[in-house]
């Protein structure tokens, strides 16, 4: 499915909050928030949510939305 986006919504409990580093950006769509230990995505995509949860114990719902082709 390289043609395809996917993307990321739902609420993650992770173990190690302290070591996620969100980058915001003004201006932007807020994909991911951190508040404490909950991660909450909105529409994020894929490669940067996993990009944000490497090495992380997580337990939580997500749903992946498929779109094809990538936007």
């Amino acid at each position: 499915m390289s043609n395809a986006g996917i993307y990321l919504t739902g609420n993650l409990v992770i173990d190690f909050p302290e070591e996620v580093k969100i980058k915001m950006e003004p201006e932007e769509y807020t994909v991911i928030e951190l508040t404490g230990s909950n991660l909450k995505l909105s529409w994020c995509p894929i490669e940067e949510a996993l990009s944000y949860l490497k090495d992380q114990y997580a337990i939580g719902t997500l749903t992946a939305k498929i779109i094809t082709p990538k936007p």
